[in-house]
């Protein structure tokens, strides 16, 4: 009996207009989005692949909407966005990251509201702005802060600037921290917010403040 030979018929190359420089430049974009959720063109070693990647959007869209995320370009923030079409990148964050967060939030809104383009703070700062606008949720541990920090300045939510005292390190909160938490007015802000007290862990009376 003779083999008989059942081959597929050969397709096309889905990106069959890429050349190899094309293809792994692509390759990188991708692999720094979902590795990092953004690509801001002002960090250092970004600005070759952000300026790549903007003239080529719709190859990266594409590519990333088959793996399920979503990719914008805020290019008055010279920044690109990746975040996941099924579930935000917020819903992966523990309710004490969540707190941080929203904290993180309200203090970049209110200084962009006052005309601020730059906005950076303490971990200090930070720890007291917590407290003021959280009352009675349980203040992160120094520990919980800086693994809290080292996510959103990973997931190019900030910029951390470690310190010695790692009260002094510097936070400088990003743009795209506002595009993951799309707040539209304060009110709704302040709606979730009651919601963390209320479901977050408490301050105990006996308890002193989270240590900086």
């Amino acid at each position: 009996m003779d083999n008989e030979r059942h081959d597929l018929p050969a397709e096309p190359p889905l990106l069959v207009g890429l050349d190899q420089r094309d293809r792994v430049k692509l390759r990188e974009t991708l692999l720094r989005l979902l590795h990092h959720t953004a690509i801001v063109r002002d960090d250092p070693g970004c600005a070759e692949i952000y300026d790549w990647a903007n003239l080529h959007r719709a190859w990266v869209r594409e590519v990333a909407e088959l793996i399920g995320y979503d990719v914008s370009f805020e290019e008055p923030f010279r920044l690109i966005l990746c975040v996941p079409q099924e579930q935000g990148i917020v819903r992966r964050f523990t309710i004490e990251e969540s707190c941080i967060a929203m904290v993180l939030w309200h203090d970049y809104d209110t200084a962009l509201r006052e005309g601020a383009t730059r906005v950076c703070l303490t971990v200090k700062n930070l720890n007291d702005s917590f407290a003021a606008k959280l009352k009675g949720v349980k203040q992160p541990t120094r520990a919980g802060m800086k693994t809290a920090l080292q996510v959103f300045h990973r997931h190019r939510l900030i910029r951390l600037s470690a310190s010695e005292e790692f009260s002094d390190s510097t936070i400088e909160i990003l743009h795209t921290l506002r595009l993951v938490m799309p707040f539209q007015q304060l009110d709704e802000w302040q709606k979730q917010a009651q919601l963390y007290v209320k479901t977050a862990p408490q301050e105990s009376s006996l308890s002193g403040r989270g240590r900086r």
